[in-house]
C-alpha cells in the first residue's frame, strides 16, 4: 500500500504542475487538460519503477540463499503485489476469516490455477510473513526472480527427491524458528484443466507433520479471470478458508490421510460453487 500511495502522491503532485504549465500558458479556462495526465502520468511512473528495479536486480546474485526471510524484500514484494493488484482493480473477498485469527507459524494449502494465488494470501496475511515454497522456474523469472529469492521463497523440484527433502527442511525452519508461515500449493502446478482439482502430493503435508504446525485448508476462486479480463475491468476473486487442523486434529494420521482431507475439502467447495 505504501508504493501505491507514493505513487497516487507523485501523480498528483505532477499532474498540479502541468496544471500550473497550463494556468501560465493557455489560461484558467483551460485547467479541465489537466485529466488527461492522470493516467499516463501515473503509468509512466510504474514504468520508471520497474526499470528501477530490473537495474536493482542485476546487482542480486541468482545463486544467493538467505538463512532466514528477509523482512525488507518481503515488505517490497507485498507493497510491489498490492501495485498490481490495484492496477488489475482486483478485489478480494475473504470467506471465513475468523477461523485464522490468532494463527500463526502454520501450513498454508491450497488449490492452484494462477500465478495470483500465492499473491493473494502473501497480501492478505498482513500480521505474518508467507514463504512460498516454489518451482525452481518462477526463480529464474526476469527481475522478480532474483527478489523473492532474497526474500527467503524456497524452490522445490519435486522430480529431484533429494532437493525436496532440503526444500521440506527449510519450510520447516520457517515454522520452527518462528519467522512465520508457509505457503505450498500441493498439487505442484498450476491445474489448467476441466477438473477443480489435481492429484496433490501427499509430501508436501510433512512440513506440518514435522513442526506439529496447524494446517490452514484454503480454496481460491475466480483468479484464473484476472489475465481473462481487461487490465482496468474491475475482478472479484475469492479466498475461502476451509478449515483450519490442528496438530491434535492430525497426529495420528499419516501425510496422505491429511491430503485426502484436504483434496476433499477443496473439491466440494469448488463444485458448490
Amino acid at each position: 500500500m505504501i508504493l501505491f500511495i507514493l505513487f497516487i502522491i507523485s501523480t498528483l503532485s505532477l499532474t498540479s504542475f502541468f496544471e500550473y504549465l497550463i494556468y501560465i500558458n493557455i489560461g484558467p479556462n483551460f485547467l479541465w487538460l489537466g485529466i488527461f495526465f492522470i493516467i499516463p502520468i501515473f503509468l509512466v511512473l510504474i514504468g520508471l519503477f520497474i526499470v528501477f528495479l530490473a537495474l536493482w536486480s542485476m546487482f542480486l546474485s541468482d545463486k544467493y540463499i538467505p538463512s532466514k526471510p528477509s523482512k525488507f524484500y518481503y515488505s517490497l514484494v507485498r507493497n510491489f503485489i498490492y501495485v498490481i493488484f490495484r492496477l488489475f482493480r482486483i478485489n478480494v473477498h475473504q470467506v471465513n476469516q475468523d477461523k485464522i485469527a490468532g494463527i500463526k507459524n502454520a501450513l498454508f494449502v491450497s488449490n492452484h490455477v494462477s500465478d495470483f494465488d500465492p499473491m493473494l494470501l502473501i497480501w492478505l496475511l498482513k500480521k505474518q510473513a508467507l514463504v512460498c515454497v516454489s518451482k525452481p522456474q518462477n526463480f529464474r523469472i526476469p527481475i522478480g526472480g532474483k527478489f523473492i529469492r532474497y526474500t527467503g521463497f524456497i524452490p522445490v523440484d519435486r522430480d529431484n527427491p533429494r532437493e525436496a527433502i532440503v526444500a521440506i527442511k527449510k519450510a520447516c525452519k520457517v515454522i520452527t524458528n518462528k519467522y512465520g508461515s508457509v505457503y505450498i500449493a500441493p498439487e505442484g502446478t498450476r491445474n489448467k484443466t476441466d477438473t477443480p482439482l489435481l492429484p496433490m502430493h501427499a509430501g508436501s503435508f510433512k512440513i506440518a507433520v514435522e513442526t506439529k504446525a496447524p494446517i490452514v485448508i484454503v480454496s481460491i476462486r475466480r483468479t484464473k479471470e484476472i489475465t481473462q479480463k481487461f487490465l482496468f475491468t474491475s475482478k472479484d476473486v475469492y479466498v475461502d478458508y476451509l478449515k483450519v487442523l490442528n496438530y491434535e486434529d492430525y497426529k495420528d494420521l499419516d501425510t496422505i490421510e491429511i491430503k485426502d482431507i484436504a483434496e476433499k475439502l477443496i473439491i466440494e467447495n469448488l463444485n458448490n460453487q
